[in-house]
């Protein structure tokens, strides 16, 4: 079949280098390979996903395959999925990593130990070398692709209306890891690559917050809980499905185990696939603690390293998944959880609580509402591919 091929860049994507990538070696290949395509470089915000779904508008009809080819990082291709929706017919996406941590493509195609030695980690590009960015495109060359699939992310009013709605393709958070977004954002200007997460994490890791985690099932997609010392998930009762807080930590991840090309936080998506087109979860909440008391400032700085091992352990293959209180003997620090979604109700006077990260944009809850994040498309229902 034939081809509709768009090439989005986004100049600013990173460390602003992905505009010269694509003129030295992504457009000449394709030309070379005399594929016909439109170009198209992004001027602002939301732009990617203006671009993308008004190219599809006017080629659906055409009779041939949409093919979009992304140079950016996560929040480029969010943006493409979201500009677009549902699209009328299969559509094909082509990665070229150039943005901060590249979690998709970094899950795509897991660099190795060698490639992360040898590159610069103070680069808004870490990971991937130069032969590594170009992976998706020779996929796509050899018409390899997969399923990518969705997950929606709505707020919701004290009223129960949902007041806004979008769709994932990496993660969505609350609790510390949409505190680190937020305040990252904040430092991008002041602080190079990826080193404005690492302080970014250290300015809110001693906070913890107040609401309330409702799993959400389907008959067929019981939400299930990780047994490390069995290595098997084991169904939840669904007394077991409402979970309280505090929280340090909680975030969900679809088509991707990791955050960054290091960071593996839900590995068992890789090692331990669901067949089923869930998401995997990672909660923490420090009261599970058996040295902890009420959750005084003294238990909040005594939990501190404790977390900071469990987030330093994911770059550690994922070893966080199976650490333990009291030196190894009590309770699962990290609740690994696989679950078709979850509501979360954050307490109405704790504002951070109150924040969304979605594939990198920061919402905020409305006062007295909450955020649902649910499966939208499995690998059996999606329009999207990825080629990988």
């Amino acid at each position: 079949m034939e081809q509709s091929i768009l090439v989005i860049s986004n100049p600013i994507s990173g460390d602003g280098k992905g505009s010269h990538f694509v003129a030295e070696h992504i457009l000449p290949l394709l030309k070379s390979r005399q594929y016909q395509y439109e170009f198209k470089e992004t001027t602002k915000p939301g732009h990617a996903g203006q671009v993308a779904a008004a190219f599809l508008q006017t080629n659906a009809k055409k009779g041939k395959s949409i093919v979009i080819i992304i140079s950016g990082g996560d929040g480029t291709v969010h943006e493409v999925v979201n500009g677009i929706g549902i699209p009328s017919l299969p559509l094909q996406l082509v990665i070229c990593p150039q943005g901060t941590a590249n979690a998709l493509y970094s899950a795509l195609f897991p660099p190795t130990n060698t490639t992360l030695h040898n590159v610069d980690r103070s680069s808004e590009t870490p990971g991937h070398s130069f032969e590594d960015r170009l992976k998706s495109v020779d996929a796509f060359i050899q018409g390899k692709k997969k399923p990518l699939i969705l997950a929606q992310t709505s707020l919701i009013n004290g009223e129960n209306v949902v007041t806004d709605s979008i769709f994932s393709i990496v993660v969505t958070s609350t609790a510390l890891h949409a505190s680190i977004l937020d305040t990252a954002e904040h430092l991008r200007s002041s602080v190079r690559g990826v080193e404005r997460f690492k302080v970014a994490a250290m300015e809110n890791i001693s906070n913890w917050y107040g609401g309330q985690l409702q799993l959400l099932s389907e008959e067929e997609k019981p939400a299930k809980s990780y047994d490390s010392v069995a290595g098997t998930f084991i169904q939840l009762e669904e007394s077991q499905t409402l979970l309280a807080g505090p929280f340090a930590y909680l975030l969900s991840t679809v088509n991707v185990d990791r955050l960054e090309p290091s960071f593996e936080i839900t590995p068992l998506f890789s090692s331990t696939p669901s067949s089923l087109g869930e998401m995997d979860m990672v909660v923490i909440r420090p009261l599970r603690d058996p040295a902890l008391g009420t959750g005084s400032q003294a238990d909040r700085a005594a939990f501190v390293p404790k977390l900071i091992n469990v987030l330093q352990s994911a770059y550690v293959q994922g070893s966080h998944v199976s650490l333990r209180y009291d030196q190894g003997n009590g309770p699962c620090i990290v609740e690994y959880i696989r679950c078709n979604g979850w509501r979360w109700i954050p307490d109405v006077d704790d504002d951070r609580a109150h924040l969304v990260c979605v594939d990198g944009t920061i919402l905020k809850i409305p006062t007295g509402g909450a955020v649902d994040c649910k499966i939208f498309s499995s690998a059996a229902d999606t329009s999207y591919f990825i080629c990988a």
